[in-house]
């Protein structure tokens, strides 16, 4: 499910990073590169999930970028892209999927708001796509955290026209094997598959409303919703690594 108020979304490579350039093609639309910007849940839909080799088939953007640490809160994301921002090129579209870490320790809906404005502040008007939160029904304190921010997510819409949210805490329904694990936080290898399909599904219609936006004067992008399929895959979880206070090093893909 797709919420927008006319912004789209990018990925990258950093600290912990993975990067494809594939072969350098010239889009007809203007698309460069895509920014993706996460925490630990993007390093499973990254690695566990095969997030970039979807998002490159898409054959939308010239290289897929997705940067991603264990730990990360919205405030460290706003860092990284800055500077990722002040270097050339500039991505064309910036996919952003944080929140998590912060209101695991936050509850406040002012902190949410003020978190993603200050992100919002930093991406120049670039297309944005953010991935809403989610946690598991076994935390409840958690789950309410996630629904403000989550609220502060879809008001934050009027101020950035620039924003649109994918609402993962909306279709996103644990069942089987795709599910959370023990920690209520992070996902089974099939969840993260999951993810990582739903993902790419949510990036494909961003970046159609890009292309299309590009070649017309309307910026309206298709109500949709996206129905995931739980895999039937047999899989082993990984293991709980990250929370908001976890400071572990970063994972680099290939």
């Amino acid at each position: 499910m797709l919420a927008t108020a006319a912004g789209f979304a990018a990925q990258t490579p950093g600290a912990g990073a993975s990067t494809s350039t594939g072969r350098e093609r010239r889009l007809p639309n203007g698309q460069r590169t895509l920014l993706v910007i996460g925490d630990s849940l993007m390093e499973g839909t990254s690695i566990i999930g095969a997030l970039r080799g979807k998002l490159e088939s898409l054959r939308t953007w010239e290289s897929v970028v997705i940067d991603f640490k264990r730990g990360r809160t919205t405030v460290e994301g706003t860092r990284i892209l800055s500077r990722r921002l002040a270097a050339s090129p500039q991505p064309t579209a910036i996919v952003v999927a944080l929140g998590t870490n912060d209101m695991l320790h936050h509850s406040k809906y002012d902190y949410a708001s003020s978190v993603i404005d200050g992100f919002m502040q930093e991406t120049l008007a670039i297309p944005t796509l953010w991935v809403d939160i989610s946690f598991s029904r076994n935390h409840p304190d958690w789950r309410l955290n996630a629904s403000r921010f989550n609220r502060a997510l879809l008001a934050a819409r009027q101020d950035w026209p620039n924003l649109s949210v994918a609402r993962w805490s909306r279709s996103f329904v644990p069942a089987g094997r795709s599910n959370y694990i023990i920690d209520g936080i992070h996902l089974s290898n099939s969840g993260y598959r999951t993810r990582s399909t739903w993902m790419a599904q949510q990036v494909a219609l961003f970046g159609t409303a890009l292309v299309n936006s590009s070649t017309t004067t309307s910026t309206t992008v298709p109500s949709t919703s996206t129905t995931v399929v739980v895999p039937t895959t047999t899989v082993t979880t990984i293991p709980s690594t990250t929370t908001a206070a976890a400071t572990s090093t970063t994972v680099t893909t290939a």
